[in-house]
């Protein structure tokens, strides 16, 4: 047969085929009977006890991975620094839509404190 014909090629493999369908395998009893060991003690056992999450754990989830709360984290600490420092255009705008602004000092604050504290 040459190397390029291949109009026998399909006849020599049913053939091949439909000898490995004839052969009958069975497994050997001992490797049954570890597997049906093996089954027997894996069906039986009791389930892992889950371990209890901690509340972070559950308000991660909660809120919606890294993601948010990353994104959270940003949004307070602008806050805080806008809360504590406003910038110009924020004080305006608060004088504009209130009339007026009070400004509180947090070192004349301390100061006031140390007055009452010492009279």
């Amino acid at each position: 047969m040459r190397m390029n014909d291949h109009k026998d090629d399909g006849v020599m493999i049913d053939a091949l085929l439909s000898d490995v369908r004839s052969v009958q395998v069975t497994p050997d009893d001992s490797l049954m009977a570890r597997v049906m060991a093996d089954a027997h003690r894996v069906d039986h056992s009791e389930p892992a006890a889950q371990p209890a999450a901690s509340w972070w754990a559950a308000l991660h989830d909660l809120l919606g991975g890294w993601p948010t709360v990353g994104g959270m984290a940003l949004a307070g600490v602008a806050g805080l620094w806008v809360g504590i420092a406003p910038p110009a255009p924020v004080e305006n705008l608060a004088a504009g839509v209130f009339g007026t602004t009070d400004t509180v000092s947090l070192l004349d604050f301390d100061l006031a404190l140390e007055g009452l504290a010492d009279g």
